[in-house]
């Protein structure tokens, strides 16, 4: 498992844009599922952990319950995420919306977190930026037990402040 190379669905719907960063910290510390999902605790605070060092990144969760649900069942994921979106902010700086999201694909029951970068204005590297950081990781992403796909869906961000 690890990384996917596809192209995204481009007609994926949208929500509303994330809160404030202080408004959104509750949420993901008190965050609870009632779904069946692996009993071991430590997994549950490294996934809300890993969640709230995305926030502080600006990172923006889309759906966090499925995000949740999704990482408890690949708990290997959850330690190269982090770096993995602080590298990707770093090279594209705060002007660039970075939206974690699950990917469900309509067609075939398949699902995997995906790593939206969004730009307003998008620059004629952006592809290589992105196989570059995929290209870092991909020795861990290989040995992850989920899939991560970064890439773009050349929609402008959804948030007000990027």
């Amino acid at each position: 498992m690890g990384l996917i190379q596809s192209q995204p669905n481009l007609n994926y719907s949208y929500g509303s844009a994330l809160g404030s960063f202080e408004n959104a910290i509750p949420k993901i510390e008190g965050f609870v599922i009632d779904v069946n999902l692996p009993s071991n605790q430590t997994v549950k605070v490294s996934i809300n952990e890993s969640l709230v060092l995305l926030q502080k990144n600006n990172i923006v969760i889309k759906n966090r319950s499925d995000v949740y649900r999704y990482l408890s069942l690949s708990p290997k994921l959850i330690s190269i995420l982090s770096p993995i979106c602080e590298t990707t902010r770093e090279l594209f700086g705060l002007n660039t919306e970075l939206s974690l999201e699950l990917y469900s694909d309509p067609e075939i029951k398949d699902q995997y977190l995906t790593l939206y970068v969004r730009q307003s204005n998008y620059d004629n590297n952006l592809l290589g930026k992105i196989n570059n950081i995929s290209q870092q990781y991909e020795k861990e992403l290989s040995d992850a037990d989920g899939y991560l796909l970064i890439t773009t869906d050349y929609r402008l961000p959804q948030l007000r402040n990027v």
